[in-house]
């Protein structure tokens, strides 16, 4: 018999999906934290939330800075190919497809035009998630925004004797695609289309080629003092913080003398070859097609400032890339 005192409590699988979700998010912030005591110095501590990884994961409110996607022809109706994918490829994209809904970053679209979606493998052997959008940027404007030359950068760092470096987490998904222009973004899976619902330069305008350096999500703080250095980090992160941007704990690395950035070694002393990024050289397949030598050619060019005459060495190799020239 039922006592009259009895209590019942209902709930949905939906619910507690959320409950263990949270309690997830809690646990995995308790290890970031831990990672953030160990890592950040304490008088950095005050911004601890620009390292919040939870943070990273929520999609940030519409702003001035939304992305506008501005045509020079209409949209055609057609949808691009799906390029065939392996079992691993597969596994991966509904992998992106579940975290990336839940997150709010992307949504299901209808869009009549939708872009296909590759995978490219990342130094650690993971899978890098990328939307092939060449036929939309066949027909979007141009935008002039000056991309930073890296020879200019690495002459400015010249004279630092000490670096921070932070990378921004979830960087792409920091600027949200003005809703005018959310369909143009959708892309095909064997899933089904989403598009995105998704600005670092303006964010540190104030202290760019002063003290920092900012490369699409890499940031490059140097300095020539060490207490001078504390205060240029303070204001950097100062401002990602005033801006709702994350930096991976990670990656962090403050107070050093010797860094990686943008494909180079930094020291106090020089500006040297990443040895990873020349080993491919070594192992380079020799090329059998035009293409496959300017593949080639653009590589070693941009480590030429440290090869003395590249010019007259890449020369012979330059001539057979002309096409007055047979290919032989």
């Amino acid at each position: 018999m039922m006592r009259s005192d009895s209590k019942f409590f209902m709930t949905s699988i939906y619910e507690i999906d959320q409950i263990l979700k949270e309690r997830g998010e809690l646990e995995e912030d308790a290890e970031t934290l831990a990672l953030i005591r160990e890592k950040l110095p304490s008088m950095h501590r005050r911004y601890t939330d620009v390292f919040s990884k939870s943070e990273s994961d929520r999609l940030p409110l519409h702003r001035i800075y939304d992305h506008r996607i501005q045509l020079k022809a209409p949209l055609p109706n057609a949808f691009s190919p799906l390029y065939q994918q392996g079992t691993e490829e597969l596994r991966a994209t509904k992998q992106y497809l579940i975290e990336n809904l839940e997150k709010g970053f992307i949504e299901n679209s209808n869009s009549p035009f939708a872009s296909p979606i590759l995978f490219v493998k990342k130094a650690d052997g993971k899978l890098r998630f990328c939307i092939d959008y060449r036929k939309l940027n066949g027909l979007t404007r141009n935008d002039p925004y000056p991309i930073p030359r890296i020879d200019e950068l690495l002459g400015r760092v010249s004279k630092a004797r000490i670096f921070t470096k932070l990378d921004i987490r979830q960087a792409f998904h920091r600027i949200c695609v003005h809703p005018d222009s959310e369909e143009y973004t959708t892309f095909r899976t064997r899933y089904g289309s989403y598009k995105c619902k998704r600005y670092m330069n303006d964010v540190l305008m104030q202290y760019l080629d002063d003290f920092c350096t900012a490369y699409l999500d890499d940031i490059l703080i140097y300095s020539e003092d060490p207490t001078k250095h504390i205060e240029h980090v303070h204001k950097v992160l100062q401002r990602l913080q005033e801006a709702g941007l994350q930096a991976d704990i990670k990656k962090y690395e403050f107070n050093v003398t010797r860094t990686k950035y943008l494909g180079y070694i930094l020291t106090t002393t020089s500006v040297e070859a990443d040895p990873e990024k020349i080993e491919p050289l070594r192992n380079w397949t020799r090329p059998t097609t035009v293409t496959g030598v300017k593949s080639y050619l653009g590589f070693c060019g941009f480590y030429r400032q440290f090869i003395r005459d590249f010019g007259k060495i890449a020369k012979p190799l330059t001539t057979i890339t002309s096409p007055s020239e047979p290919f032989r």
